[in-house]
């Protein structure tokens, strides 16, 4: 009996496997092995084959990218049923792209171009260049690019017509060494080229004739339509006589439902397995079939599970269009388990984004799901499905191997399988007249397991134990019976996926349940470690402004409620999950992203709290917003909210004469004076202290200036503050917080030149309530009825030649002594280089001016020191001056008679100067102080060496001539 077995295989995945480098496209890939050979096949009156008129799945094609392109074929045909030449009727006809016809009909030869005479020259391909050792091939040259078609047939007529089916079988051929290749004109081979949707192959013996004993082992490559890339392996054991190869993304039949059209049948004629996936003899050319690269795993959604009383709907999001695949593991332990309570959910044809599906509400030994049951849920995400259906081959004793090519590598992919449903078909024994029958039974179900590759593996029955190679029964393999073979007369296919990517599992506890919970004027906020009414009474709504929010773990909206008037909210059939509870002045959507926590002015969050046990359940980020893990109903999800402290502004104005330079008990600041804060405007404790109201803490205190805890916020740039904790006086930075605030034990400082004219010292400051609630910062300022003395009211370097100017004025000046001005090369160390007198009392304006005559290379950096006649100091502020100079040294006059005078570049180089006479006696030292000025008026007259010599060791020398 002929047989059409017909299989389908997708890839998918990212890493691109490295073409296997080919030589030819057909036999090569078809029959990888000498004695296991499938020869191309024609056979009309069973639509096999790439005959004339042929439909589209049928026909073979060959692409061409690039005009200068072309394509060589061969061919060895012969008599279907046995290895006689077919003779000289044998012809091809080649279509372009867009069916016109390019060539043909075309007679293909018994001997010479066209014709193959040996497996190994299939192999090698045609002689293209220098090769020889292949055959030599006829040539088609297009004239356009894209997809061309060919035919092949036998006609009598010289092409006109094909030879019509006959009992003889006239028009049946087949061909054991064939070959298509694509190649440049300078003979670069082009794979991956060549392409079939249904390949029509015949398995033969070494006589080349078909036989059910003869092994096939064909390799396809498959490039599905949603742009992955398989390589099926079909093992050796295979032995299917004469077998189409169709992968497809339907299975058996294709009516719609892909559940039930996957299942193997019985079926006396070869199905049409119209509408497959383009199946190439080598992994296709990505330039010209391109790889879709991959996407992330699925994940069920915020809220995976609603529909409470019995209409439940699984949600889930796919990151692309694919098929789903949703786990319920109910039985407590990890990983899926058939035949348990764990059940598995197909989900065909999936949108890309959210999707939802019916569930009945029960598991996988079809109880219904109890409430309260603990359940793990995991979705996965599938691509490049395929199916491979074989028809009517009785023995496939080691299986099939899937390979994942690209958009990834994987090697074994996962088989699935449906033999369940076969059925034993016609009586009486098992022998050679009744090829027809079948009574091998029914096989496996492994739709939810699988197996990995090389998988689905027959012989005398469905292999119900997986083994491989599959096991013969009563000597079926070898009787030469067909009836007892477990593929004879049946489709059987298998199916599966380039790509199962898993989502992370995640846990539910199932049921429909209550949560709720209470809004409560909470005072002192989590200071009871308890969310609560405290002294306030009931709970509040705030005049009606709230709404509590139910939200899922992707940020959206599960459900909205206004907040009770008592403060009391609640949500209904909720299904156990891990939500979020807000509270905000906004409903929100349901299903869209829920707003940001929020209350009306004047109020402000104090806490959360899940129960009503102290210190249980507390949320510490008290911001309107609590996660709950919802395991059953829940009752009093509360939040605490209060009204904030106010903080009250400070302005006082200060004589002069209360800022002391060195307080009693407080540090001297040079620059700054200070001043107690309880001697401001009258004392203590009404003035000078920082306070503020606050409406529950003074409700039940009646006070609310009494220690209570405050925090300095900012700090302006004229002020500094000191605060004695009780160990010493402590500077206060922005951001410090004084506790049990004592107003005698705060000193404010201001910088000399500042504290009128608009430029008060001061800084600003919160206030913290019994809940921990801070006010809004307000200020606290300080004027004077005059600048604390020095006023600089200027200060500026210029660079003139290789000196630097100073300039500076003051507006006003008290008890002032001098100007000290200093320079730093790297603005950490100081040093002196020159006095200025200060004129002392004045209330003009002053102008005061220093030079540097010897400036360092690079950054000078210049300040003054202010210095009052008690002693006191202050700092300006720093300016700088830039030197580029290169080191350069001069003397002049010379000769010389009293005064040497020495010009460098930069004098802070300078490690010394010495002078020398002729006999290298040394007449000067300057020791470590250097000038730029050398008393030489009582050396002899003659001739000197002036050496200067560098910090770095460097030496500068001149030489001079003294006269009386």
């Amino acid at each position: 009996m002929h047989k059409l077995s017909t299989s389908i295989i997708p890839l998918l995945l990212f890493a691109l496997l490295a073409t296997l480098k080919s030589y030819a496209e057909g036999t090569k890939e078809i029959s990888p092995k000498s004695s296991s050979i499938s020869a191309l096949l024609l056979m009309p009156d069973r639509n096999t084959g790439s005959y004339k008129g042929a439909s589209d799945d049928n026909r073979i094609r060959f692409n061409i990218a690039n005009i200068g392109e072309k394509f060589y074929y061969g061919f060895n045909w012969q008599e279907y049923g046995s290895s006689s030449n077919v003779g000289t009727n044998m012809y091809i006809r080649i279509y372009a792209p867009n069916g016109d016809l390019a060539a043909g009909p075309i007679q293909l030869p018994n001997s010479g171009d066209g014709y193959i005479s040996s497996y190994t020259r299939a192999v090698n391909g045609p002689n293209l260049g220098s090769a020889t050792n292949g055959y030599d091939a006829k040539v088609f040259i297009p004239t356009t690019t894209g997809e061309h078609y060919i035919e092949i047939y036998r006609s009598s007529d010289k092409g006109k017509t094909q030879v019509a089916a006959a009992e003889n079988n006239d028009s049946r051929s087949k061909s054991p060494y064939f070959d298509f290749t694509v190649a440049t004109t300078s003979g670069e081979r082009k794979p991956g080229r060549v392409f079939c949707k249904k390949w029509g192959l015949v398995a033969v013996n070494s006589k080349f004739e078909p036989d059910a004993d003869a092994s096939a082992s064909p390799i396809i490559y498959s490039y599905s339509t949603d742009e992955t890339i398989l390589k099926v392996t079909f093992q050796d054991g295979f032995k299917p006589i004469a077998y189409d190869i169709a992968l497809n993304d339907y299975g058996v039949v294709n009516k719609g439902n892909w559940i039930e059209d996957r299942k193997s049948i019985n079926s006396p004629d070869s199905p049409e397995l119209v509408g497959g996936y383009k199946l190439f003899l080598n992994s296709p050319e990505r330039s010209l079939y391109p790889v879709t690269p991959i996407t992330s795993a699925a994940q069920f959604a915020s809220l995976p599970v609603t529909g409470c009383g019995g209409g439940y709907v699984l949600h889930f999001v796919m990151p692309a269009a694919g098929d789903a695949r949703l786990q319920l593991d109910l039985n407590g332990k990890a990983g899926f388990d058939e035949g348990t309570s764990d059940r598995i959910i197909e989900v065909p044809n999936a949108k890309f984004g959210d999707n939802a599906v019916a569930w009945d509400g029960k598991d996988g030994l079809g109880n219904v799901v109890k409430s309260g049951t603990k359940m793990s849920i995991s979705a996965v995400y599938q691509r490049g499905r395929f199916n491979i259906p074989i028809y009517d081959a009785e023995i496939n004793a080691n299986g099939f191997n899937i390979e994942t090519i690209a958009p990834i590598s994987l090697p074994n992919n996962r088989l699935y399988w449906d033999d369940s449903a076969l059925k034993n078909v016609g009586t009486g024994n098992c022998n050679t007249s009744n090829a027809q029958n079948n009574f091998t039974g029914a096989g496996l179900n492994r739709t939810l397991l699988g197996s990995l590759s090389p998988a689905h593996a027959w012989n005398g029955d469905g292999n119900l134990k997986l083994t491989l190679p599959a096991p013969s029964v009563g000597n079926n393999d070898e009787n030469g019976f067909q009836c007892d073979d477990f593929g004879n007369v049946r489709v059987i296919n298998s199916w599966g996926w380039a790509l199962q990517s898993s989502s992370s599992s995640t846990t539910l506890t199932f049921g429909c349940f209550t949560i709720g919970g209470n809004v409560f004027h909470d005072a002192n906020g989590l200071k009871n470690n308890l969310v609560n009414q405290t002294e306030t009474g009931s709970g509040t709504n705030v005049s009606g402004a709230l709404n509590a929010i139910l939200v899922g773990t992707d940020g959206k909206v599960v459900a909205t409620v206004p907040v009770n008037a008592n403060g009391s909210y609640s949500f209904n059939n909720v299904i156990g999950y891990t939500f979020n509870v807000i509270l905000s002045t906004t409903a929100g959507v349901v299903g869209q992203l829920a707003p940001g926590p929020s209350l009306p002015s004047g109020w402000a969050n104090a806490g959360e709290q899940i129960g009503i046990t102290t210190g249980e359940g507390v949320d510490k980020v008290t911001d309107g917003n609590i996660e709950i893990t919802v395991t059953g109903n829940i009752t009093n999800i509360n939040f605490g909210i209060q009204q904030p402290p106010v903080a009250d502004p400070k302005t006082y104005f200060a004589d002069n004469s209360l800022f002391f330079s060195n307080p009693e008990g407080f540090p001297s600041i040079p620059g700054y004076q200070a001043v107690a804060a309880s001697a401001l405007d009258g004392g203590y404790p009404t003035k000078g202290s920082l306070s503020g109201s606050d409406i529950e803490d003074c409700a039940k205190a009646g006070s609310c200036n009494a220690s209570k805890s405050f925090t300095i916020e900012t700090l302006k740039t004229n002020t500094k503050v000191y605060y004695d904790y009780g160990s010493g006086p402590v500077e206060i930075t922005a951001g410090t917080s004084i506790p049990d605030f004592d107003v005698t034990k705060l000193y404010i400082y201001g910088q000399t030149g500042s504290g009128a004219g608009g430029n008060p010292f001061g800084f600003t400051y919160s206030m913290t309530d019994e809940a921990g609630l801070k006010s809004q910062a307000t200020t606290y300022d300080i004027s004077t009825n005059g600048p604390l003395p020095v006023t600089l009211i200027s200060f500026e370097v210029k660079s003139a030649e290789q000196t630097a100017q100073l300039y500076w004025a003051t507006s006003e000046e008290t008890n002032s002594d001098r100007f000290e001005v200093q320079r730093s090369m790297d603005g950490k160390t100081w040093s002196a280089i020159g006095e200025v007198d200060a004129v002392g009392e004045s209330k003009v304006n002053r102008e005061y001016s220093y030079t540097d005559k010897m400036p360092g290379r690079g950054e000078n950096l210049y300040r003054l020191k202010m210095i009052d006649l008690d002693g006191t100091f202050a700092y300006s502020r720093i300016n700088k001056a830039n030197f580029e100079f290169g080191f350069e040294t001069a003397i002049y006059p010379n000769p010389v008679s009293e005064q040497l005078h020495l010009k460098v570049s930069d004098w802070s180089q300078v490690k010394s100067i010495e002078i020398f006479d002729l006999k290298g006696n040394k007449v000067y030292f300057s020791g470590t102080t250097v000038s730029d000025t050398v008393n030489v008026q009582n050396l002899n007259p003659g001739v000197y060496l002036v050496q200067i010599t560098l910090k770095d060791a460097a030496i500068e020398k001149h030489k001079i001539i003294h006269i009386r």
